[in-house]
């Protein structure tokens, strides 16, 4: 399967979230300030994965339109575990 350019855009934008979280906590920033970066990634990473399950999603819903029910199923699940 082909991802989007979008995709790989948001993970770079990860990475430098995660590199600049590194940073503060080796300069010794306040804590809050470090959570409050821990939880704008951890929404980031969320955003990503909802967005691979929706290119895949319509992937899978165009190859095998009856026939992909397994594969949706365990997506659906996937969907659910993303709000955890």
């Amino acid at each position: 399967m082909q991802y989007s350019q979008e995709i790989i855009n948001r993970l770079n934008r990860i990475e430098g979230q995660t590199r600049g979280i590194q940073k503060m906590i080796t300069e010794g920033r306040e804590c809050l300030d470090i959570v409050q970066q821990l939880k704008a990634l951890q929404s980031a990473a969320r955003s990503v994965s909802r967005e691979l399950v929706r290119q895949y999603l319509g992937e899978c819903l165009v190859r095998q339109p009856s026939g992909g029910d397994t594969d949706i199923n365990r997506l659906l699940a996937l969907i659910d575990q993303l709000e955890e």
